[in-house]
C-alpha cells in the first residue's frame, strides 16, 4: 500500500522517518541514482542514506553465494568424471593392444609410432 507521506506520519502520529523506498521503473535506474541520492542527503544535513536492495537483502546474497560454490562444485565432479572416462578408454586401449605394441616394438618401430598409432 502507497500513502503520501503526511498522511502515513498523521496515522502513525509521529514526524519522525525510519525508512523510506523509493520505487524505479528500471532497476539499472536505482543502482544510477543511488550515489546522487546520497550526496543530496549529506547536502541537506539529514542522517538519512540510500542503500540499494542488494545491500538490504542479505537472504539473497547468502543465496547466491551457496549457489556459486555449489556450481563450482558440480562442475569439478564432472571434470573429474571426463578426465577418469578418458583416462579409462586410453588404458583400455593400451591393455588390449599390449601384444602388438610389444610385437611392433620387437620389430624396431619407435615409441613415437606406436604412440601415433593409438591415437
Amino acid at each position: 500500500m502507497y500513502l503520501p507521506m503526511a498522511t502515513t506520519q498523521s496515522i502513525l502520529d509521529t514526524q519522525n522517518i525510519d525508512l523510506a523506498v523509493l520505487k524505479f521503473k528500471q532497476l539499472p535506474m536505482a543502482e544510477e541514482n543511488l550515489n546522487s541520492i546520497n550526496q543530496d542527503l549529506k547536502n541537506n544535513s539529514t542522517q538519512l542514506r540510500a542503500r540499494s536492495w542488494r545491500d538490504l537483502a542479505t537472504l539473497f546474497r547468502q543465496v547466491e553465494k551457496f549457489y556459486a560454490v555449489q556450481n563450482r562444485l558440480v562442475e569439478g565432479i564432472l571434470l573429474a568424471l571426463m578426465f577418469l572416462g578418458i583416462l579409462n578408454t586410453i588404458s583400455m586401449t593400451v591393455v588390449e593392444r599390449t601384444g602388438e605394441i610389444g610385437t611392433l616394438r620387437s620389430m624396431g618401430e619407435s615409441s613415437k609410432d606406436i604412440v601415433s598409432q593409438l591415437s
